[in-house]
């Protein structure tokens, strides 16, 4: 009896096989694809229309057995079909999704690229529902939908991928992020700043007034529905959802209602050509202190600017590297070990690059990324002249410099004149 109601279980969680009639590769005969499984693994065929197996493909094992297998399809128009076999665990809590295209007697898989990069073949459904749809006189594209709730409100999505290439790529034309309704951009989450602060990064001299004033931050991640504006103060941080965006009165700006109630903010925001970058913002009714205009930090090229992402990242591109010497003998390496994050070398030592809480009267705190190296507080005195000096930095303290600072010029810079 036992062993009865075991067998019976056992054959209830195995899957039926799954098949599909279509003409696979648009020859104009008509074709049964198949799936069955295959102990952890599934066997897929393909067979002619008087049965005679033309292809076999054995997956790779999955940690669970299928419980339930579908095959869907859609149409390349005379390149044939776009296969999707999907298995699933018995409680529906995971599934494996591949697609695949039958063309010269073989069968073979078609990768699936998302928004950030390949998609998992297996995972948990996380609330995806998916369908084909059609397109007239092009390849039907492949549709994934869902709706779900996150920090900020109901987040809804639906991404689109059309075949090209061997691989079903998705088609940001044909897909949307929305969070409470509001269209989410695919923006770099980049820092600005008041323009007059960014005189001084220019100037590579004093940067006290980068470091006091006020920095905005604004973030859209479709992937994980955020739309908002943060205002960065020293001695506060206030975050604002995006509660409406409509394309501004100028080309190429957009304008923003930031947070919600009977005065919400606005800000009116210049968007680089790519439509990737906030490159410039007015803010009206956040205060009398943000009401100046914030700009992106640019640098200039052979051609134009480039803009950056943060302070730190242009100055750590730009106004350290090199060979320095100071006028004890001492010698110092600075290279650029990654952008983002922003980390220098100097000597042996890495460092993480923080202007905000560089001591007062230094314009850039080195962090280590090693306990066995102090922190280092550097002082710019122009293009080619730094001072640096030791840090100390406790939790809930500013941080301050340590004995006397040593200066150090650019190798190359100086030219005496006798």
């Amino acid at each position: 009896m036992i062993l009865a109601v075991v067998t019976a279980f056992w054959l209830a969680e195995v899957a039926a096989p799954a098949s599909l009639k279509a003409d696979l590769d648009g020859d104009g005969a008509v074709e049964t694809i198949t799936a069955v499984p295959h102990g952890k693994a599934m066997r897929i065929e393909v067979a002619d229309a008087g049965g005679k197996r033309l292809a076999r493909v054995d997956t790779a094992p999955r940690r669970f057995a299928a419980a339930h297998i579908t095959i869907t399809s859609g149409t390349l128009g005379s390149m044939g079909e776009l296969v999707e076999v999907v298995r699933s665990s018995a409680d529906g809590s995971e599934e494996c999704r591949s697609l695949w295209r039958y063309r010269d007697r073989t069968l073979s898989p078609v990768p699936v690229s998302g928004r950030a990069g390949p998609l998992p073949e297996c995972g948990k459904p996380e609330g995806w529902s998916y369908r084909w749809e059609a397109q007239e006189n092009a390849p039907a594209v492949l549709v994934r939908e869902r709706t779900r709730e996150v920090a900020d409100g109901s987040h809804h999505q639906k991404e689109s991928f059309r075949y090209t290439g061997f691989r079903a790529e998705f088609d940001p034309a044909r897909s949307t992020s929305r969070i409470n309704g509001v269209d989410i951009p695919s923006w770099s989450n980049v820092t600005l700043y008041p323009r007059s602060a960014l005189e001084r990064v220019t100037l590579r001299y004093d940067l006290s007034a980068l470091r006091q004033s006020p920095r905005l931050r604004l973030d859209g991640d479709p992937e994980k529905g955020v739309f908002a504006a943060s205002i960065e103060r020293p001695a506060r941080t206030e975050r604002f959802v995006v509660t409406s965006a409509t394309r501004g009165q100028e080309r190429g700006t957009m304008e923003l209602t930031l947070g919600s109630g009977p005065s919400p903010g606005r800000a009116t925001v210049g968007i680089s050509t790519d439509g990737k970058l906030p490159i410039e913002a007015r803010l009206v009714g956040m205060g009398d202190d943000v009401a100046a205009p914030f700009a992106v930090v640019t640098a200039p090229t052979g051609t134009g600017l480039e803009a950056y992402l943060t302070a730190e990242e242009e100055l750590a591109l730009h106004a350290l590297p090199g060979t320095w010497d100071a006028r004890d003998g001492e010698r110092i390496e600075v290279q650029i070990v990654s952008i983002s994050p922003t980390i220098l070398r100097l000597g042996t030592s890495e460092f993480a690059v923080d202007t905000n809480r560089a001591p007062a009267g230094t314009d850039m705190l080195l962090v280590p990324r090693s306990e066995r190296s102090p922190a280092l507080a550097i002082t710019l005195r122009g293009p080619d002249i730094f001072a640096r000096a030791k840090a100390s930095c406790a939790p809930t303290k500013p941080c301050k410099t340590e004995g006397d600072s040593k200066i150090f010029r650019r190798l190359g810079s100086a030219l005496v004149v006798q």
